[in-house]
């Protein structure tokens, strides 16, 4: 099993197109940003990236938000993925209408979204603070730069109007900017695999093939010579408090090919290690479809922790993802090659028994 990957919290604000209508007066709403988290490295590419939650606070007696519109603009870095699964919009009912994009050209790089939760008042935000996208953006090298909401965003449904809508009319919301440092920091941390659900203080603790990450997972056959294997994609983690205040990694994207005779039947990051630090953020895992990967079999896992102050331990070997692979009566073994740093080549490979 080749596996590729990224050690990078993922993540993706959220911009919003405006809705027809007039803009009233005084607005009893407010458009924000959270601190900037996720500050990390990519070993692979070499890029500080970061993320950062978008809110929409609803002020003020008998206010409603049916949808709202925002555009974002980051300076000095470039805003690189928005997502709205797992906020409010999510949690408050099957939107009517979602538009997200990431705008480009000159003076128009951004990122636009829009949401209508309902066109007849029947779903809407009360009174409260809202998480309502996630934007992932990153720089080229390690510095500072900023969030802010901007109208007139061009994207390929229209101009783009930081709105709300209340009661069929638009109000303007208060706009409030975020600025961000993303620093450059130099990453301990290795990806591997286990055949347990290996949660260890020790670095390599459990980790096939220890620090060498290379060796072979007997899979006992049943008498039909079939058989069956759980395997489990960890990763090592080996920072200390003094680290250039490393607080530990926060979020991952990570994918996995399998080679040889042998299936994936499922893949899930339920009840691993890993999961103990889950806190409200995002997590997707997906068996590929090969029709769509020219040809490969695999698996991708996507998560965030969460978008406040929880991360991995700093010193730690952790399962991420569970895989349960079977196997014919060719193959008697999984020969697993992997860790290293992330820019090794990893596999998971079924080969026949020796």
């Amino acid at each position: 099993m080749i596996c590729r990957a990224r050690l990078r919290p993922l993540v993706f604000l959220g911009s919003l197109l405006s809705l027809a209508g007039e803009a009233h007066g005084q607005s009893s709403y407010t458009l924000d940003f959270s601190e900037a988290v996720g500050q990390f490295v990519c070993a692979v590419e070499g890029r500080a990236k970061g993320f950062a939650v978008c809110y929409l606070s609803v002020q003020g007696k008998g206010a409603a938000a049916e949808g709202w519109s925002i555009g974002v603009r980051a300076s000095d870095a470039r805003i690189s993925g928005i997502r709205v699964a797992g906020t409010a919009v999510d949690r408050a009912a099957p939107p009517d209408f979602v538009f997200n994009e990431l705008t480009t050209g000159p003076g128009n790089e951004g990122v636009v979204s829009s949401v209508v939760l309902s066109r007849d008042g029947s779903v809407v935000l009360p009174p409260s603070r809202y998480e309502i996208a996630i934007l992932e953006f990153e720089r080229s090298a390690a510095g500072k730069g900023r969030l802010e909401y901007v109208d007139g965003l061009q994207s390929s449904i229209g101009t783009v109007l930081n709105m709300v809508r209340e009661r069929g009319r638009e109000v303007l919301p208060a706009l409030r900017s975020q600025e961000f440092n993303l620093p450059l920091l130099p990453l301990r941390a290795w990806l591997g695999f286990s055949p347990i659900n290996v949660d260890s203080k020790s670095p390599f603790g459990g980790i096939v093939g220890g620090m060498e990450s290379v060796g072979d997972l007997f899979v006992p056959l049943r008498s039909d010579g079939k058989g069956g294997t759980h395997v489990f994609g960890c990763i090592v983690t080996n920072e200390t408090e003094g680290d250039a205040g490393q607080r530990g990694i926060q979020g991952w994207s990570i994918s996995m090919n399998l080679e040889g005779e042998a299936e994936i039947l499922s893949a899930t990051t339920d009840n691993t290690a890993g999961m103990k630090q889950f806190s409200g953020g995002f997590l997707r895992t997906t068996i590929v479809d090969p029709a769509r990967n020219g040809g490969k079999r695999g698996i991708t896992s996507a998560v965030v922790l969460s978008f406040g102050p929880h991360f991995l331990p700093l010193v730690r070997s952790s399962s991420l993802t569970e895989i349960q692979i079977s196997v014919s009566i060719q193959i008697g073994q999984l020969h697993l090659e992997s860790l290293g740093n992330p820019e090794r080549t990893r596999q998971l490979e079924a080969s026949p028994e020796g």
